[in-house]
């Protein structure tokens, strides 16, 4: 069992920390697409990695653009 609760801390502490990333920006909704955005692509890459998810082309062209999408929001940042 402490195993598992080792794992949720570390689970909710990398969490927190990709939050705070996306909330470097000073708006809610692009902090929002950040968020989402960075968890969809981490989401796919574990399932390709732990589960053997097949990585088609259509599918990697997919999370190029997601992270693409979330670099462009960054360096268009008006600060």
């Amino acid at each position: 069992m402490p195993g598992r609760t080792r794992r949720s801390r570390t689970c909710v502490t990398q969490h927190d920390a990709a939050l705070a990333a996306a909330l470097e920006f000073p708006l809610a909704a692009p902090a929002y697409a950040v968020f989402t955005g960075m968890g969809a692509v981490g989401a796919s890459a574990l399932g390709t990695v732990i589960h053997k998810d097949p990585l088609s082309a259509g599918r990697a062209l997919a999370l190029a653009l997601i992270v693409g999408g979330i670099v462009l929001a960054r360096v268009t940042n008006p600060e």
